[in-house]
């Protein structure tokens, strides 16, 4: 039995006063001989440092928090692009 998968990045979000950077995946496995997909999601937690190094992951649910968090962070970066000129034609 053959599978294939895809990966998405859901969004992120950056948590003000904390060394945490949180990106919300989707990961797709599509098992060809079946046509079954299986879909599963997280939250991926990256702890940084003073000095911006990586010393703690841990993989977790998405809670609703994340998702309205993450809603907020890409409106941001969207009307930064806007402000910046960027995006338009």
């Amino acid at each position: 039995m053959r599978a294939a998968s895809k990966f998405e990045k859901l969004g992120s979000c950056i948590y003000e006063n904390s060394d945490v950077v949180v990106i919300l995946w989707r990961m797709m496995a599509i098992k060809l001989y079946h046509q079954e997909t299986d879909t599963v999601e997280g939250a991926l937690d990256i702890h940084l440092n003073k000095d911006g190094r990586i010393y703690k992951i841990n993989n977790r649910p998405v809670t609703r928090n994340d998702l309205e968090d993450a809603s907020v962070l890409s409106k941001l970066k969207q009307d930064a692009k806007t402000e910046n000129g960027e995006g338009q034609q």
